[in-house]
């Protein structure tokens, strides 16, 4: 039965049934930008202080590039060394999904395009994949994220 114009799902929110369009965040982001009437100084400042910081892991991960041939020993180290140095005090927070659906299942459909072999991550082994495919690969960040536990 179809219940909007010509499709059985909004087309203006999804791509494909069960497939949501990606969000347009520069587009929220020029919004916002052109909302608030202060500089970007202005902005900062009025930002508080905290004593503690709550950072999301899985974004988190896409902040460093990852240099071919380093150790994944390496890697973790820079992500230790660059949330410390950037954040202090820090509790970084990675969801897990454990088979279930979540609403990150149309994220991770989108990648599943191009994704790596699973890796046996040790802390001399050398990082030889593009760092996107790698980490859309679940069993790969999984144990990344093992390592940056340790």
């Amino acid at each position: 039965m179809m219940k909007y114009e010509l499709s059985p799902y909004p087309p203006s929110l999804f791509e494909a049934k069960y497939l949501l369009r990606n969000p347009e965040k520069a587009q929220l982001l020029e919004a916002i930008r052109n909302h608030v009437k202060s500089s970007d100084a202005a902005v900062i400042q009025s930002i508080p202080k905290t004593d503690h910081y709550v950072l999301d892991g899985g974004s988190l991960l896409h902040r460093l590039k990852w240099k071919e041939g380093s150790t994944y020993s390496s890697i973790v180290d820079n992500y230790s060394s660059f949330t410390v140095k950037l954040y202090g005090k820090a509790t970084v927070v990675f969801d897990g999904y454990n088979g279930r659906p979540s609403t990150k299942d149309n994220k991770h459909l989108r990648r599943r395009s191009s994704v790596a072999n699973n890796v046996n991550i040790r802390e001399a082994t050398q990082f030889v994949w593009k760092m996107q495919d790698f980490l859309a690969n679940e069993t790969n960040k999984q144990a990344l994220h093992h390592q940056l536990h340790r």
